[in-house]
């Protein structure tokens, strides 16, 4: 006799019994629904925030692995999901899956959640196949490849497996079960390795993703393997679990347990290794709360779902069982009401739902164990997602299903192999017959489950789902409007946005605006994207983002002062977005304003120090001060950027141009031409080397590296460097054709629309440039350095001197950074006369 619990008593039918052959059918199940996830992308969300643009996880290092463990991620610690990320960033960099761009990756990440989800479905079937035994159950296998199969196909389970950061389930999931398998293992054959493997398989679940639930799922095990515990000093205890039986002592029990072979464990040492994994998760959950805490999660979900927390419990309770027996009409996301009430029908039908689960479970509780047990998993799983004190705004989500499904499926199993009848699964019309049913349920769950995949393929099918799922949710439209802006269809983004002007909600209207506004940017209706902005802050000033993109198109319309108050306003109501901090810190340097600029880049780093546009605008200002304190520390931090990002581009160019600066010439050209090898089109790189070809008196190399720039999108400084060399050399066709071609890439902004007035001045032209100028000024509600030189110039060409002195003094007395511009002028005056 073995170690094992008593068999299953001979007298047990088993005409129905699978083989453990049932393991590889649940593993096939498993992987034929996770197969069409395998051509989906990344989701918008977690998937960028924690994967895609996570430095230290698309970043694979030792160092960046070690980090990890150090940092909380967003809202939770979940360091384990991350590292396994990591990990494939670094397989699928290898084996050159991401050389045409990180999507073409997309399929290994897929790939690795839809083998963790077959693994936990092997898994859930060898839970089961042991319980039944344990239990002394009737038709043991046939309950574990039910419970197993539907766990493998069920459609609750496809966001999981679809969402690549569902990798936080598929993980915690996993240690959850192997836990559970190797307490139950040790249980019943004991083995100190057994025992000491529980707690780290704990510790790796918690750190997946906190399962608050963890230690009661234990005590179900516990509970169900009682036999196996001995209270008693005089009974074989955990010290002597690796021996004998001991013969001496005489008590029925003893002797049943001799003759049977089992190995008791002493309850004390239960205890004890209980209690380790509720620490473990106790101090888990404490992290995870401040965290959340922190992010601002508790206090947003307080506001959003009021109402008493039994009927947001109720309700939740009630959809998952409702959608468990009728899995239809999933979506990645469903809106939650706001207030919820007894006194309505949503709340009646919840109850009307529940009642039935209440009174299975009182009579299972009476009459059944084993389906009980079932039940006491879902709920204990599922207590800490229910929202009766408010984490999050939602009410339920496929997801949270992911483990607590398993006391779902098992207790269908159960129920089917274990029928009144004894028939079990075997219909009137025979086994066949029984084989075609069960056939057709798990290849309609398939159909299902493959259906509510492909919602997940895409970002935009899954926004489409959500919002034709839910027309009238508040802000869906707007959600569907920004899906749409950033696939570029701009025109779509802008109809879908203007649905949400159906509720009389001004926060749901500034929101949708504000989509709105983006996309007239983008198709250059700056007029219109003006106007759209503004309202959005009419509707609701406390919108920061319709402050930011107003700043964007009163920049690129050529009013930089106006655009820094609205930047400024921004910022200081979002002090934690990098973005717009970065590009505040811009515009303060290019206003010569070094000090604030610094201030901005350094804030941005405070709130991620492995922000690559922060460390390079440091660097940028560093290289700008000229000084070898300057260039010392650009330096630095250049190459501590370069250390883990070795292909970063803008860092070896700026590098080149310390080491350019700092006598080391032969050097910088090596590292912008090796640039340039990686990147034909890098601009920076290519008037970096242009300007040192010119300085050394290559004039040609230096006109083909400025003409080959040329044809890049630029910005106005690298077009003034251009503009600059073409001067310097009197080429002035080619400097007319070169802001001509400027103008029509970007006719509404005002820099390009002066220097083209400038270059046409430049060839003589000044009685076009004079009829032209009112309608560039009145463009503008304010003008920069440049525009103060344009006007020089024509005053002076028109004869109004006194003016052109008045003009020319504002000039002189600017500040140092206003040098280029007087140089640009005393440049064209000496070429115009």
């Amino acid at each position: 006799m073995s170690a094992e619990a008593p068999p299953i008593k001979a007298g047990d039918s088993d005409e129905t019994k699978v083989s453990a052959r049932g393991g590889w059918i649940v593993v096939a199940c498993a992987l034929l629904m996770g197969l069409p996830t395998l051509w989906g992308t990344f989701a918008f969300g977690d998937d960028h925030q924690l994967v895609l643009n996570h430095v230290l996880v698309n970043h694979p290092s030792f160092a960046h692995a070690i980090e990890l463990f150090r940092i909380i991620h967003r809202d939770l610690y979940q360091p384990l999901p991350l590292l396994s990320f990591q990990i494939e960033f670094a397989i699928a960099g290898a084996c050159g899956l991401l050389d045409h761009g990180i999507e073409g990756g997309a399929w290994f990440f897929h790939m690795n959640n839809v083998l963790l989800h077959a693994l936990n479905a092997c898994l859930v079937w060898t839970l089961s196949r042991g319980m039944a035994t344990v239990l002394r159950l009737r038709r043991g296998d046939l309950i574990a490849l039910v419970t197993g199969v539907l766990f493998a196909v069920h459609p609750l389970q496809v966001e999981v497996v679809a969402w690549i950061n569902g990798r936080m389930m598929l993980l915690s999931t996993l240690f959850a079960l192997l836990a559970m398998l190797t307490l139950a293992r040790w249980l019943r054959v004991g083995g100190f390795w057994s025992g000491w493997a529980v707690p780290l398989c704990a510790v790796c679940c918690q750190i997946s993703k906190v399962r608050v639930e963890f230690p009661f799922l234990m005590l179900l095990i516990i509970f169900a393997h009682r036999q196996f515990l001995r209270v008693s000093t005089d009974q074989v205890s955990m010290g002597n679990v690796g021996g004998g039986i001991d013969q001496k002592r005489g008590g029925p029990s003893n002797r049943r347990a001799a003759h049977e072979g089992r190995r008791y464990i002493h309850i004390s040492t239960v205890v004890v290794l209980w209690l380790a994994c509720a620490a473990i998760t106790a101090a888990a959950t404490v992290v995870n709360y401040q965290a959340t805490d922190r992010a601002g999660m508790f206090e947003g979900a307080a506001q959003n779902l009021t109402g008493p927390g039994i009927v947001r419990a109720l309700r939740s309770l009630a959809w998952y069982f409702e959608h468990f027996l009728i899995p239809i009409g999933l979506a990645p996301w469903y809106p939650a009401p706001g207030v919820v009430r007894w006194m309505e029908w949503e709340t009646l039908r919840a109850v009307l739902t529940l009642l039935p689960v209440a009174g299975l479970g009182v009579w299972s509780l009476l009459r059944h164990r084993p389906l009980c047990g079932g039940l006491a998993w879902f709920l204990l799983a599922i207590a800490t997602t229910v929202q009766l004190v408010p984490t999050r705004n939602t009410l339920a989500a496929d997801r949270y299903m992911y483990l607590p499904i398993v006391g779902l499926v098992w207790m269908v199993g159960l129920a089917l192999a274990q029928a009144p009848s004894r028939r079990s699964l075997i219909l009137p019309g025979g086994r066949g017959l029984s084989r075609t049913v069960g056939g057709v349920v798990v290849l309609a769950l398939l159909g299902l489950s493959w259906y509510t995949g492909w919602f997940y393929n895409e970002p935009l099918r899954k926004i489409t789902r959500i919002a034709n799922m839910f027309p009238d949710a508040l802000h869906v439209w707007e959600r569907a409007g920004w899906a749409y802006y950033h696939d570029g269809q701009y025109e779509q983004a802008i109809a879908l946005s203007e649905r949400e002007f159906r509720h009389d909600d001004l926060d749901a209207h500034s929101d949708a605006l504000e989509v709105i506004g983006a996309a007239q940017l983008k198709l250059g209706r700056h007029d219109e994207a003006l106007a759209s902005l503004r309202k959005a802050i009419a509707a609701d000033p406390e919108k920061p983002g319709s402050y930011y993109r107003i700043a964007t198109v009163l920049e690129d319309m050529g009013s930089p002062l106006e655009a820094l108050a609205m930047y400024e306003k921004a910022v200081g109501m979002a002090p934690l977005k990098n973005p717009w901090i970065l590009r505040l810190g811009s515009v303060y340097r290019d206003q010569g304003r070094v000090d604030d600029g610094r201030r901005m880049f350094e804030q941005a780093l405070k709130n991620n120090p492995y922000d690559i546009p922060a460390t390079l605008g440091l660097a940028e200002m560093d290289i700008a001060e000229q000084t070898p304190e300057g260039f010392a520390r650009a330096e630095q931090g250049l190459r501590a950027l370069l250390a883990w990002e070795p292909r970063q581009l803008t860092a070896r160019t700026h590098l080149g141009v310390i080491l350019n600066s700092t006598g080391r010439t032969a050097e910088a050209v090596k590292l912008y031409t090796a640039v340039l090898g990686d990147d034909p089109a890098n601009v920076t790189a290519a008037l970096n080397l242009a300007a040192i070809r010119a300085a050394v008196g290559d004039a040609a190399g230096a006109r083909d590296l400025y003409l080959r720039a040329a044809g890049q999108p630029l910005v106005l400084s690298e077009m003034l460097a251009i503009h600059d060399f073409l001067v310097e050399k009197r080429d002035l066709e080619t400097l007319l054709v070169f802001w001509s071609r400027q103008l029509t890439k970007s006719p509404n902004h005002n820099g390009v629309r002066e220097m083209e007035l400038w270059s046409r001045g430049l060839a003589g032209r000044m009685d076009e440039v004079s009829k032209e100028w009112a309608a560039v000024v009145a463009r503008a509600a304010t003008h920069g350095p440049e525009t103060m030189a344009l006007k020089t110039w024509i005053a002076l060409a028109e004869g109004r001197n006194a003016e052109a002195v008045e003009h020319l003094r504002m000039l002189v007395q600017g500040s140092p950074a206003l040098s280029a511009v007087r140089r640009r002028l005393l440049t064209a005056l000496e070429v115009y006369d």
